[in-house]
């Protein structure tokens, strides 16, 4: 896919991103001429031409002075379930921040980043902002393909998967893969390793501007490693959960993620404080698929739990009180994402007046059989 056709698909598509600078506020839609300018930083004047022809109004290139250090962008968290939230970054801070990230990976001038991940979220905007800052090139295209020809490629674990099972090898070009998003199962690491993946992990949320930890892997870090904190971050646990402070925020950010710090300082990342999960990078808020469970026919009760999946890592199950149709559940799933819809429904057993105790829900997804299933997991 070009540029061109990228940056319609991405970024003109919706009004997830937006730059307010100089006179007034960039947001899209319509202001498909700061997705150009943005964009044209990236590229050669013949790119710059290409993205004006299919935007149908005048492209700029700039470069980064040009753009206002206290410029605000506005940025979608990954609520997939749920509603996102706005969160608003300074662009002085992603620019350090993916200053600091090319440092870790080595990236720059003459260097190219695979980019496969939505840029209307951080992780796919991030790496524009890399290769800005770099004076790199911003490589779009499908995995397969970017692992052949870039340096360096963003993925999330379903991606790195999904290249395993084809047999997909990296190039001798390919320096760093950079998989982050969810926690990659230790089977798959190896497995990368063994065929000479260079797997970094990382660890950040969009108010982290993206990465804010980053380690090589080597096969021998323990369950849930996410790297070191990258210069100028401190993290701290409270109560489990991971803080982040940084030039990211002027106050410390509660994560909501749950982790330890080593002896040598790299973060462990170990779930969700809010019992939501990964399925395929995109977090599940069971509470908001629960309640989506419960505006249908003769459900009176439901809990979402997360059981593991071979390609997904985790996908969402759902034991309900009260069973509509099979039909029902058809449709609730068809018109959903993967991570957006239970994957199998279990009957929710007499509890006695008593909350469901999703620990020993969750001994008995092994025990019982579901009564509906959804067609096809993505296996």
């Amino acid at each position: 896919m070009d540029l061109a056709s990228r940056l319609q698909r991405e970024l003109v598509r919706g009004s997830s991103v937006g730059l307010c600078a100089g006179a007034g506020p960039f947001d899209l839609p319509p202001g498909a001429d700061f997705a150009g300018r943005f964009l044209g930083t990236l590229q050669d004047q013949d790119s710059v031409d290409l993205l004006r022809d299919a935007m149908g109004g005048p492209t700029h290139a700039v470069v980064p002075g040009e753009i206002s250090p206290d410029a605000l962008v506005h940025l979608r968290t990954s609520g997939t379930t749920g509603e996102p939230k706005v969160r608003t970054l300074r662009w002085e801070a992603m620019l350090h921040m993916a200053s600091l990230v090319n440092d870790a990976v080595h990236f720059g001038p003459g260097d190219s980043w695979g980019w496969c991940l939505p840029c209307d979220h951080i992780g796919g905007i991030s790496v524009l902002v890399r290769a800005l800052v770099a004076s790199a090139v911003a490589d779009p295209g499908k995995p397969a393909d970017l692992v052949e020809r870039c340096t360096h490629i963003s993925l999330v674990p379903t991606q790195l998967r999904d290249l395993l099972d084809a047999g997909v090898r990296p190039s001798a070009k390919l320096r760093c893969a950079l998989v982050g998003g969810a926690s990659t199962p230790p089977a798959w690491i190896q497995q990368a390793l063994d065929l000479g993946w260079p797997l970094y992990a990382t660890w950040g949320a969009t108010e982290t501007a993206a990465a804010a930890t980053v380690g090589q892997r080597f096969g021998t870090e323990p369950d849930g490693y996410a790297g070191h904190p990258l210069p100028g971050i401190q993290l701290s646990i409270d109560n489990g959960e991971v803080v982040a402070c940084g030039p990211f925020s002027e106050h410390p950010i509660r994560t909501g993620d749950l982790g330890r710090l080593a002896e040598d300082g790299s973060l462990m990342i170990n779930g969700r404080r809010d019992d939501g999960f990964t399925c395929g990078g995109h977090n599940v808020r069971p509470a908001a698929m629960q309640a989506s469970l419960l505006a249908l026919e003769g459900v009176r009760q439901a809990v979402v739990l997360a059981q593991a999946h071979p390609r997904w890592q985790n996908v969402p199950v759902a034991f309900l009180d009260g069973m509509p149709t099979l039909e029902v559940l058809d449709a609730f799933a068809r018109d959903r994402e993967p991570w957006s819809a239970p994957h199998a429904v279990y009957r929710l057993p007499e509890m006695g007046g008593h909350k469901p105790n999703r620990a020993s829900l969750r001994d008995l997804l092994v025990e019982v059989s579901p009564v509906w299933q959804r067609a096809s997991s993505g296996g």
